[in-house]
């Protein structure tokens, strides 16, 4: 038992100094920052005659400044001047309602929803006052019959406005 000891010491001593010989190799043989700098110099100059000693198309890119940031594809921007300039006269149509309860009112947004309308809300205590962007007094008058359905009753009336558009002068 004792020589199997002494085998096993002697293994594990050998195995740890040839684990330090070679880590003492590997630490030696690095490259310092130096040699790696003054070889990339060798290589450029060997390289340099092979390259052109100007080129017209480098010129033109030479002295212009990088921009702060840069988008991963380019910016183009296109303008349609489609709305005429000046006044133009539009007429709104306006429903009058008195005295709404709770589940009116909400009969009166989902039927304005259903048809997916452009409208203007105006409450004074009990009464509602909607404008509309309809183009016709029929599609008026066919709102007003499927909101009696709710017991919703509604006076309309034709609300003018003038409207100023911008266009490109």
């Amino acid at each position: 038992m004792k020589q199997g000891g002494f085998y096993i010491v002697l293994f594990a001593s050998i195995l740890f100094l040839l684990s330090v010989a070679f880590s003492l190799k590997q630490f030696f043989s690095v490259k310092s920052d130096a040699s790696i700098a003054h070889n990339a110099i060798e290589a450029e100059a060997k390289l340099k005659p092979l390259m052109l000693e100007k080129e017209p198309e480098i010129g033109l890119f030479q002295n212009r400044q990088k921009p702060k940031n840069l988008y991963p594809t380019s910016e183009v921007m296109f303008s349609w001047d489609l709305v005429p300039s000046g006044n133009k006269k539009e007429y709104l149509y306006k429903l009058h309602m008195e005295d709404l309860n709770k589940y009116q009112f909400f009969c009166l947004e989902q039927v304005l929803d259903h048809h997916h309308l452009k409208r203007t809300m105006e409450k004074n205590r009990n009464n509602y006052d909607v404008y509309l962007d309809l183009h016709n007094r029929a599609a008026a008058n066919a709102l007003a019959a499927e909101l009696r359905e709710y017991d919703i009753k509604s006076q309309i009336s034709t609300f003018e406005t003038e409207v100023q558009y911008e266009g490109n002068k």
